[in-house]
Formats: structure tokens, C-alpha cells, sequence
């Protein structure tokens, strides 16, 4: 959808729910290559396509925030 729609709200969204399910189990690392064939795919010249990157990024490693806040334990 994020591509058919060129919508990067859905994009925000698949990245989010990557990070949800990296966090559940390891073995979903191989759907990140999708992450990133629609996001070149989806690709913008300019400054936009970097803080979209570090948004989705961000998305991505917000399921882990617990675990970076507290890494010693």
C-alpha cells in the first residue's frame, strides 16, 4: 500500500510493526530487505528522504527502547 498510495503514513506503519515483530522473534530480520525495497522504491530527492530514513529508523528500534534505556540489567 505505502507504494500503490505513495503514502509514507503506511510506510511509518510497516516499519513500526517490522520493529514489533524483530522484537518478537529474530527470524523476521529477512522482511527488513522489503522494508527497504519500498522505501528506494518510494525514494524522494532532498532532505525529505533522510528524515523519512531516520523516521522509520526510529520506528524500527522503538520496540527495543526499554531494553537501550537499560542496558546494564
Amino acid at each position: 500500500r505505502a507504494v500503490e498510495s505513495r503514502s509514507y503514513l503506511w510506510m511509518y506503519a510497516a516499519c513500526l510493526l517490522f520493529g514489533f515483530a524483530l522484537h518478537a522473534h529474530p527470524t523476521t530480520l529477512p522482511l527488513g530487505l522489503l522494508i527497504g525495497i519500498v522505501f528506494l522504491r518510494m525514494r524522494t530527492p532532498g532532505p525529505r528522504q533522510a528524515w523519512n530514513a531516520v523516521l522509520c529508523v526510529a520506528l524500527i528500534l522503538l520496540p527495543f527502547a526499554p531494553l537501550l534505556v537499560d542496558a546494564p540489567a
